[in-house]
């Protein structure tokens, strides 16, 4: 990957912009729908209280019936209200991840001339990489013989797991 970041820095650049820009509209549309969702039913809930407030005042529900029923809609409506504000601090969070992109962008620019991954660099722009353990499997090329593989994942600074595809 790094050397691949380092003879084609724009084809990286544009790789990692477009990553990050696909996963975060995804995960915005998906965080939004679900927040739009929760603020609806908030709001029926509110008229829902408003209409059995009514109801007990009219006498049309007993005291017993009436704790239990708004009891149970504010316990609903804390949960969504809380449920939304985690929401929207991910949502802020996809939002900063996509301004991280940005940045590490810019600081790639920085490092123009670079031959080799120094401790340094890898410091810079490496968040961890993660190397599951190797395993054998059928070699799709020579019938009969296995391959050892293994996978690796890069996670940069800034951006999260890239993956050339």
């Amino acid at each position: 990957m790094w050397k691949f970041a380092v003879e084609n820095k724009a084809e990286f650049a544009e790789k990692v912009r477009r990553q990050s820009s696909k996963e975060s509209s995804k995960a915005i549309k998906s965080k939004t729908a679900e927040l739009n969702r929760a603020d609806r039913r908030i709001a029926e809930l509110d008229r829902i209280i408003k209409r059995i407030y009514e109801d007990h005042i009219a006498e049309k529900l007993s005291d017993e019936r009436f704790s239990k029923m708004l009891s149970d809609y504010e316990t609903e409506q804390t949960e969504l209200i809380n449920s939304t504000a985690a929401l929207r601090a991910e949502v802020e969070e996809i939002r900063s991840k996509t301004a991280n992109a940005q940045n590490f962008i810019k600081l790639a620019e920085r490092y123009t001339e670079i031959t080799e991954m120094t401790a340094e660099l890898a410091r810079i722009f490496l968040d961890r990489i993660v190397v599951h353990e190797a395993v054998m499997v059928d070699n799709p090329k020579r019938k009969g013989h296995k391959t050892r593989t293994q996978e690796v994942h890069i996670f940069l600074n800034c951006i999260g797991e890239f993956e050339l595809e």
